[in-house]
């Protein structure tokens, strides 16, 4: 539930972040991939003890946490991480891997975001949008 209330509102915010910057977009993908981070921090605190090894992620090692990440269905950081801890990777290289693959997904598809709109604001897109003439 939380997913789908919260999630929808952080995606909104998102895009007017990345809208509303012409230089500094890329804090919408920084605070996204780090509160990743730190859901994955947690996630692997969680995780700690020993558990068996999963196939996937042993196999694939770091390639198939990011497979899991850039996939065009949302896979949450939870589940990467738990993959990771699974096949008994180093935190650290789970944490790393979660938040860089994040920040690049995230980074791209702000960058497509503002070629989409030509670097427009949220207003002069949405006036665009509603065929307002500029006064």
């Amino acid at each position: 539930m939380l997913t789908w209330s919260v999630g929808i509102l952080q995606m909104a915010l998102f895009n007017i972040i990345v809208l509303s910057r012409k230089y500094t977009f890329f804090i919408g993908p920084l605070m996204l991939s780090t509160g990743s981070l730190i859901a994955g921090y947690f996630y692997v605190q969680v995780m700690h003890p020993d558990s068996k090894a999963q196939s996937w992620a042993n196999d694939w090692g770091v390639l198939g946490l990011v497979g899991m990440q850039v996939i065009p269905i949302p896979i949450p950081s939870a589940v990467i991480v738990i993959a990771g801890m699974m096949a008994k990777m180093n935190e650290i290289k789970i944490l790393v891997t979660v938040y860089l693959s994040k920040f690049i997904q995230l980074t791209l598809g702000a960058v497509a975001l503002k070629y989409a709109t030509e670097n427009q604001t949220p207003e002069q897109f949405i006036r665009q949008q509603m065929g307002a003439k500029d006064e």
